[in-house]
């Protein structure tokens, strides 16, 4: 029970002082039911993240990836590959998910928001975001899933990105949505121009998705700037750049409809009615929020916290009276052996005595 204690003490600290869960111990385990990994797990910063995640580095290191682990199980000739991606936050990890999956990953419940094809699995849990790579992965889907849980011990979490729910369902092509946070990411599923065309520097938000309008696939790109003034003067810089609303005849048509710091834009579509049509279900009403506490489903449940409780009650309880014991028999042991000498002494008495009775006081009396 005290190595225990001690050992929660030592990571409330770490929270505390910011320490990462992962640097005390490894999110992967070196063996999973009976898959095993015969080497140490490889970890990447993001200044070394390429030697783990290859030709996304530069877009997860946008995503704000602070660590990334990577290790290798194997059962005969049989092998697969689980990655755990460690963001700053949770709306990070959302991104870096969104970018890590494929059109051609199916849902899944490995998680909330978790996709798998026969041979790539993603898991979004926190601001963690796990990737698995093999063959069949189906075939090892409790692993992954044991996996999954030991990496979830050290994640955190929060609310994932509103931004993404006002996408609209209907006409989406699945599979097709995004968040986005740096030019980088908007670039690979957009790219209309170089560099930070949308004004992303700034602490820019964006969702996009694909959509089928009349036989034709156009983007929805719903951008959130921090402030309503940062919105009017990226779409001023856009109105002159492209043909946004006719602003450049010529060019390749952009539909935008913008409403305080929201601006919503349809690329590609056929007729200026479709592009309509779609700007009309982005619903980009103001939304007050403040801080609130995030439940931790690692919190142990209110039973487990009222058992504790009086556990923890009947301990100190227990201690308490086991003290007293302790010091009471040191004082009678130490009054029978030396009477007078230490306790009561005659000429420095310790107790103050009314005398209601008259009786005189005896040196073994305990009190």
């Amino acid at each position: 029970m005290i190595v225990r204690r001690f050992v929660f003490t030592l990571a409330l600290l770490a929270a505390a002082f910011g320490i990462p869960a992962a640097f005390a111990q490894n999110s992967l385990p070196a063996s999973v039911s009976n898959w095993t990994s015969t080497t140490a797990p490889i970890e990447a910063t993001p200044a070394n993240l390429n030697q783990i995640a290859g030709p996304a580095t530069a877009a997860l290191q946008e995503y704000g990836v602070q660590s990334a682990e990577s290790r290798t199980y194997t059962q005969g000739k049989a092998s697969f590959t689980a990655t755990v991606y460690a963001f700053q936050d949770t709306a990070e990890a959302y991104g870096g998910y969104s970018f890590l999956r494929n059109p051609d990953m199916a849902p899944t419940d490995l998680t909330k928001h978790s996709s798998m094809s026969d041979g790539h699995a993603l898991a979004l849990t926190g601001n963690l975001v796990v990737e698995f790579t093999g063959k069949n992965l189906q075939s090892v889907r409790s692993e992954m899933e044991m996996l999954i849980v030991a990496a979830s011990a050290h994640a955190t979490w929060g609310v994932y990105p509103p931004l993404a729910d006002r996408l609209p369902k209907d006409g989406m092509v699945r599979r097709t949505d995004r968040f986005i946070l740096g030019p980088t990411a908007l670039n690979t599923f957009l790219p209309l121009s170089s560099g930070d065309w949308l004004g992303l520097s700034v602490g820019t938000e964006v969702a996009l998705a694909r959509y089928r309008l009349r036989g034709h696939e156009a983007t929805l790109v719903v951008a959130d700037y921090p402030t309503p003034q940062l919105a009017v003067t990226q779409l001023a810089k856009l109105r002159k750049e492209f043909n946004v609303n006719g602003s450049n005849p010529g060019g390749s048509p952009i539909y935008e409809t913008s409403d305080g710091t929201f601006v919503s834009m349809v690329i590609g579509a056929p007729t200026e009615e479709s592009a309509d049509n779609l700007l009309a279900q982005v619903h980009p009403e103001m939304i007050i929020t403040w801080n609130v506490p995030v439940p931790n489903p690692n919190e142990p449940s209110m039973p487990a916290i009222v058992v504790g409780t009086i556990i923890g009650t009947g301990e100190i309880c227990g201690i308490s009276l086991l003290g007293g014991l302790v010091f009471a028999g040191i004082r009678l042991l130490t009054k029978r052996t030396w009477p007078g000498k230490v306790f009561d002494r005659t000429q420095n008495r310790e107790v103050i005595q009314l005398s209601l009775t008259g009786k005189p006081i005896n040196t073994k009396d305990l009190y």
